[in-house]
């Protein structure tokens, strides 16, 4: 094994010797982190509209199955605070799953985008609402034997309305 040498720098030295440069550094991080800043559009947060997207890149020799759970919770404290209403607790009794692309899974060397909301709203059930934000969870199956056991369980514990299915 070759050794590497490596060289480090000691900035309290360095910036202790001239004022002017610890200026210049400070003055250097602030346009970088103000530039950064204004580049970026803050999201349309708290609001429906909210959203975030998760990718997954696939970089294994076989197919994976990602599945998005959102978990179980009572009250729920964001939504609470999203409607502005402590008086409800918004709460998900039974766990919601998202299944990504599972008739065939994301290829090799390939990639899926899933934009998630914030929050769904559900109907014919007793829970109102599933929050994808707080408390989320993500599994990733690399067999599709795996993904359907999964899945056949769902089944049989999960409302059908509270299992989406999410295609390319």
């Amino acid at each position: 094994m070759k050794t590497k040498k490596t060289t480090t720098l000691h900035l309290k030295k360095s910036m202790g010797r001239s004022p002017l440069r610890l200026g210049f550094f400070l003055l250097a991080s602030l346009a970088v982190a103000a530039n950064a800043q204004i580049s970026i559009p803050p999201p349309p947060c708290p609001s429906k509209a909210c959203s975030k997207v998760i990718t997954f890149y696939n970089n294994t020799p076989n197919a994976i199955y990602p599945v998005i759970q959102a978990g179980i919770q009572s009250p729920d404290p964001w939504l609470q605070a999203l409607f502005n209403d402590n008086s409800k607790p918004y709460a998900e009794t039974h766990y919601s799953r998202a299944y990504v692309n599972p008739k065939n899974g994301i290829a090799p060397g390939m990639h899926v985008s899933v934009t998630v909301p914030w929050y769904s709203t559900l109907k014919n059930d007793n829970d109102t609402y599933i929050d994808w934000y707080n408390g989320c969870r993500i599994y990733i199956f690399d067999r599709i034997n795996a993904l359907n056991a999964a899945h056949n369980a769902d089944i049989h514990s999960i409302p059908t309305d509270r299992i989406h299915l999410c295609r390319r």
